[in-house]
């Protein structure tokens, strides 16, 4: 197999196999035209692609792979209203990444991608804004990052067919625009959501009818995704393990957890950072394999009954020597909180709630020491007879 290449200046060169290099004599526009049989394209050197501004055709050749094909080409806009023959296409990994320019045509949705099986990045980083949902995409198994910080992509993708799919990580990571249902998907064979949405600003679309069932890791999934607050109580999370920042700053969620199973959930760190919007009973929850808690509350907005319930759930969990944040959370269960305390959780960040309601119980010498009013709130007023010995005073919240 071999081909031909003019280089648009006069220079052309035959029955190559090969990588090729050509240096022009002097600065202009030129095009380059390949003919014959080659399997792939790819601009190797990263300090020149952005001289390569069009595709005017594609032309008959059947790629065999469009791995990085045009990746960095930050200024490549494609004019091409043929297709290109990608039947025998299975890695079509980066292929336009970092690729700013814009792709006026819409020939893309006519795109005969049934073969690929990896499309991770893509589009990354890229101006891409085309409408692609008529693609075939039941044989991919691979959309890590594919739409990551494509900042203006915001096209239909709802009638795909993912059902092959296990990589979604990253997938809308910092697609700020992005905002369109998938709630038809079937991501049932997806193992990792990790970062799926992290930054994705205007994306807030129901996925509650997703099958996650085979998910592991849903760390920073939701991650600075500021307008989500959609129903997501429905889900089987029972295999995840990693959960950590999944909704720090997520500043708008506020929805049921409490049907969530963790029990296999170890990392869960952060989880809830500075998701000010956040109050939800996650009391239910048998965090029994978790390696720590840090950061998990920090700036929520979890009030007094959920945070308590959920003090008294750790208790009864009987763990020990673990690491919680709940900065700014307010407590009233002082008896469990100390309990944890004297089990070597460190708990950072937390405040005794002013308007805790007190209710005391007098010990066997209770006419030697009156206790008034009972119960209480906010001041407790102790009288002990003259000559009685107090050692200590334990007021508990009942």
């Amino acid at each position: 197999n071999s081909y031909t290449i003019d280089f648009g200046d006069g220079t052309i060169l035959t029955n190559q196999t090969g990588p090729v290099f050509h240096t022009y004599v002097s600065p202009g526009t030129y095009t380059v035209t390949l003919t014959g049989i080659f399997k792939r394209i790819k601009f190797f050197e990263s300090s020149t692609t952005h001289k390569i501004r069009t595709i005017q055709q594609w032309g008959t050749n059947e790629w065999a792979s469009m791995k990085s094909a045009f990746s960095t080409c930050q200024f490549l806009n494609v004019y091409a209203t043929d297709i290109p023959n990608l039947s025998q296409v299975t890695d079509a990994s980066y292929m336009f990444s970092s690729t700013l320019g814009s792709t006026p045509v819409s020939s893309f949705n006519s795109w005969d991608v049934s073969n690929v099986t990896n499309m991770s990045y893509m589009f990354a980083g890229g101006g891409f804004s085309q409408p692609i949902d008529n693609w075939d995409v039941s044989n991919v198994t691979n959309m890590k990052g594919m739409f990551a910080a494509a900042i203006y992509f915001n096209q239909p993708l709802n009638s795909w067919d993912v059902s092959n799919v296990v990589e979604m990580g990253d997938m809308f990571k910092h697609a700020i625009s992005f905002n369109q249902p998938l709630n038809n998907w079937d991501v049932s064979n997806v193992t990792q959501l990790n970062g799926m949405f992290w930054n994705a600003t205007a994306f807030n679309q129901p996925l509650n009818e997703w099958n996650v069932s085979n998910v592991i890791d849903m760390y920073l999934m939701f991650y600075y995704a500021s307008a989500f607050n959609q129903p997501l109580n429905s889900w089987d999370v029972s295999n995840v393990v990693s959960m950590h920042n999944m909704f720090n700053q997520a500043i708008a969620f506020n929805q049921p957890l409490n049907n969530w199973n963790v029990n296999n959930l170890l990392y869960c760190g952060s989880m809830f950072n500075q998701a000010i919007s956040f109050n939800q009973d996650i009391s239910n929850w048998n965090i029994v394999n978790s390696v720590d808690f840090i950061d998990f509350l920090n700036g929520s907005a979890l009030d007094v009954s959920n945070y308590d319930a959920l003090l008294d759930k750790f208790v009864a969990l009987g763990q020990a020597n673990k690491t919680l944040g709940a900065v700014g959370i307010k407590y009233c269960n002082v008896a469990d909180r100390n309990t944890l305390i004297q089990s070597g959780w460190t708990i950072t960040g937390d405040v005794l709630h002013e308007d805790c309601e007190l209710g005391m119980l007098e010990n066997d010498v209770k006419e030697m020491v009156l206790l008034y009013p009972n119960p209480t709130r906010d001041v407790v007023n102790l009288e002990v007879e003259d000559g009685l010995e107090v050692k200590y005073i334990t007021i508990y919240n009942m």
